[in-house]
């Protein structure tokens, strides 16, 4: 995250800096995601005669983890 947001918005980057997430409250937004993701799949999925998923969570290189979603129609 502290990556993307000094690229993203170098001026910001001190204030990401400072924020200190617990394991918990991290995987309760990653919940709250895929619940928003699932919605948003079944809203649209009345539009596709058929469609596929991929979801991959691995690790990078510096052990960080990294969700990739792959949504086919």
């Amino acid at each position: 995250m502290l990556q993307a947001s000094e690229v993203v918005c170098p001026d910001k980057w001190e204030a990401f800096a400072n924020i200190s997430l617990p394991g918990n409250k991290i995987a309760e937004r990653i919940n709250e995601l895929a619940e928003n993701l699932y919605s948003q799949l079944q809203d649209k999925e009345m539009d596709l005669a058929a469609f596929s998923t991929a979801i991959d969570e691995s690790t990078d290189v510096n052990d960080a983890s990294q969700l990739a979603v792959f949504i086919d129609g």
